[in-house]
């Protein structure tokens, strides 16, 4: 029987820890602009539904599903653990995505900083998340909203880590992306392992 199926919250600094993660779409996407993640996606939605669904998606997935949890480490009964679930496995897809769109790139000589690193990355936490989430023989305590809250947040910080790796001594990531990388890497430390 999980925790969160007998109505026990996740620890607060779970919750403190997501909600950093979810005010970093309002940094600063470039040095020297104004323009934060938050307002590309509300001009995204201002001018077309779908194009700014799409955004909120793939984009703003890390936050979206920080909100998810905020929620969801509150209020552990009902909709909340089932849409943290969801956005875990969003994230997991757009992790696999990025890697082979990097495999792609290593097949057209293109490869960027440690490719390899990602490509492995994504698929050992894809690996681990389907066999913890799908096996049988999980107990269910251990494929509770945590769990998901954390593999969702290695994800994020696995990718943003990477994409760290791409822009490092370049001109341009703002506040936002190492925000994003810290927060990701402090909601993963925070979640507890088992309970």
């Amino acid at each position: 029987m999980s925790a969160h199926s007998m109505g026990l919250a996740l620890p607060w600094r779970v919750t403190l820890a997501a909600a950093v993660l979810l005010a970093c779409a309002w940094l600063p996407i470039s040095v020297g602009q104004d323009g934060t993640l938050a307002g590309l996606l509300l001009a995204a939605w201002r001018e077309d539904w779908l194009q700014g669904l799409l955004a909120t998606l793939v984009l703003g997935g890390p936050h979206l599903f920080a909100a998810t949890a905020m929620v969801a480490s509150r209020a552990p009964d009902g909709a909340a653990p089932a849409w943290v679930r969801a956005l875990t496995a969003w994230l997991m897809v757009e992790l696999v995505l990025l890697a082979l769109i990097v495999l792609h790139g290593l097949q057209e000589g293109q490869g960027g900083r440690a490719p390899l690193a990602l490509i492995g990355f994504a698929a050992v936490l894809a690996s681990a998340w389907w066999r913890r989430m799908a096996s049988p023989h999980t107990p269910m305590h251990r494929r509770d909203v945590g769990a998901s809250v954390r593999f969702g947040a290695m994800a994020c910080f696995g990718a943003f880590a990477w994409f760290e790796l791409q822009v490092r001594g370049g001109q341009g990531p703002g506040l936002w992306l190492h925000a994003t990388t810290a927060a990701s890497f402090l909601l993963v430390a925070v979640v507890p392992r088992d309970r």
